[in-house]
């Protein structure tokens, strides 16, 4: 590859890991394009993303939010996806517990062996010798962490694992970015609907006062009282009151 397409190729990518989130399922297509350009940039054979956070079935656990492999490491790479959440161990679980990256490490020295029996054993079995692993952070949290797989020792050196760091934390801000906006939201849709309870209520209060003779205080006593003593929610009751033109009697 040109260093000119390598270029163009890099700012493609940052550019895709950057664009503004519309909604949550918006996270999990923006995790796909990072394992996505993981792969094609790193030249890697595989990589996983594992979050910690709201799954596909809404459970907040971990899970595997994305991955990526050339045709021939597809079904691996999910199987030792499947490993890592099974069976609770794996480099991914290590990296997400200390929050710092792994280096290259070679799978077939028996201490790894030793320290993830299942996942060092199928990952050897699907002709992956080498793994390393990147935190994905949010707001200094790790709540996730990119696995990168090779077929060959010695490629994913410091550079490499550089650059995979700088795609992963592009997509963190991203994440940050959009959840922040989803929490601003929100707010503003309660803001809203605290509002428009209050005018009505306020609309309910006046009709009360007129019906019944009396203060706008005492009108908003009628139509707690009613409300309480009935189970209904205070707006609720006050929309009866505004739609039905005799209203619920309050005085009961």
């Amino acid at each position: 590859m040109s260093s000119t397409l390598r270029e163009v190729r890099l700012a493609d990518a940052f550019l895709a890991l950057s664009q503004a989130l519309d909604d949550s399922q918006d996270c999990v297509g923006l995790l796909q394009r990072l394992a996505d350009h993981t792969v094609d940039l790193l030249d890697l054979d595989a990589a996983t993303v594992l979050a910690q956070g709201q799954g596909p079935a809404g459970d907040h656990s971990l899970h595997t939010a994305a991955s990526a492999a050339d045709p021939a490491g597809a079904e691996a790479v999910g199987r030792l996806a499947r490993i890592q959440l099974d069976k609770g161990q794996g480099p991914g679980h290590d990296v997400l517990r200390s929050g710092t990256r792994l280096a290259e490490t070679p799978l077939s020295r028996p201490v790894h062996r030793i320290r993830w029996p299942h996942f060092t054993g199928q990952a050897l079995a699907c002709g992956f010798t080498t793994v390393a692993v990147i935190p994905l952070r949010r707001a200094d949290r790790t709540q996730g962490a990119v696995a990168l797989f090779h077929r060959r020792a010695g490629t994913l050196t410091p550079s490499v694992l550089d650059l995979g760091q700088s795609l992963a934390e592009a997509a963190a801000i991203t994440l940050r970015h959009g959840r922040a906006l989803a929490e601003q939201q929100a707010r503003i849709g309660q803001l809203h609907n605290a509002l428009d309870s209050r005018i009505v209520i306020e609309q309910a209060k006046g009709i009360l006062a007129e019906r019944h003779h009396c203060s706008p205080d005492d009108a908003f006593a009628l139509l707690r009282r009613h409300a309480r003593s009935h189970q209904l929610r205070l707006a609720e009751l006050a929309e009866r009151i505004i739609d039905e033109p005799a209203g619920p009697d309050t005085r009961q």
